[in-house]
């Protein structure tokens, strides 16, 4: 039987918005440190990608010349998302500030286009019955297994609005450039009812409704360009398999050679992850 905490005295003064969670083995105060923790990492400003070098490169979109109302569909949420406290990030975030977000793609799918579109877009040129989509058809999905067939197709194309985890996550698992890919970080700015979050300003995940539009694409920047802006350049982490702490550097140049000794991170700390 799993240990579940009693609501003890704080000893800390809990940040707004505060619910202690019975059914997580920490004390109050240690639930209560982690919600200061992470107020201070969203309170924490983006990094600046000003200056920093982009890829020439001209995108393709909506590729399948789509009816624009579909692909750049505006406060569409499944009610089984909403069941999981999923909505826009207009509804949860109360505001009409557009989202920052990046997503790692191959340099070839934004060319064609169709690494920034949902895959129910390829396919049918709508969004489908987004009503009923199943979260998990998404989260375990990736691009090819949702374009083999119209059942695994999904409405959304996934994005970081936390460019520190999705640096941690190419870094600790070679996400997106390992096995010979040729990738590019690619950042877009969309209007907060096309994006479905959690209501916080960085999240690891966030889902946009159909695809990206011109005048939402912002530009694509090389993947260690990415990684340099927001990782610095002494951070050191353990791959398992390997023997030796690396580098920042030494890390991508790891997965981007194609070793195959390290599958994923043992010991890895980027500044705001915790």
């Amino acid at each position: 039987m799993s240990e579940t905490k009693t609501l003890d005295q704080p000893t800390l003064v809990p940040p707004p918005g505060f619910r202690f969670d019975p059914n997580v083995v920490l004390s109050y105060d240690e639930q209560i440190q982690l919600a200061i923790n992470d107020a201070a990492y969203q309170a924490a400003p983006l990094p600046s990608f000003e200056g920093v070098a982009t890829v020439e490169i001209t995108p393709t979109f909506n590729p399948t010349g789509a009816p624009e109302d579909e692909i750049y569909g505006r406060n569409r949420v499944p009610r089984t998302f909403r069941g999981l406290g999923t909505a826009t990030h207009a509804e949860l975030a109360k505001t009409d500030e557009p989202v920052t977000m990046w997503r790692i793609v191959e340099r070839s799918r934004v060319v064609d286009g169709t690494g920034m579109v949902s895959s129910s877009v390829l396919q049918n040129n709508t969004l489908g019955d987004i009503e009923n989509i199943e979260p998990v058809t998404h989260l375990l999905s990736n691009h090819d297994r949702r374009m083999s067939s119209d059942a695994k197709a999904t409405p959304f194309v996934s994005f970081a609005t936390d460019p520190g985890n999705l640096a941690k996550d190419i870094l600790s698992r070679g996400f997106g450039i390992k096995g010979g890919r040729d990738p590019v970080v690619v950042q877009a700015v969309v209007a907060p009812d096309r994006v479905l979050t959690m209501g916080k300003k960085k999240e690891p995940e966030v889902l946009l409704i159909g695809g990206v539009a011109p005048n939402e694409f912002v530009a694509a920047y090389e993947v260690k360009d990415f990684i340099a802006t927001v990782v610095p350049e002494d951070h050191t982490m353990a791959l398992l398999g390997q023997k030796n702490i690396m580098k920042r550097d030494e890390v991508l140049h790891h997965w981007t050679a194609g070793s195959a000794g390290a599958t994923a991170v043992r010991a890895t700390h980027i500044p705001g992850q915790g």
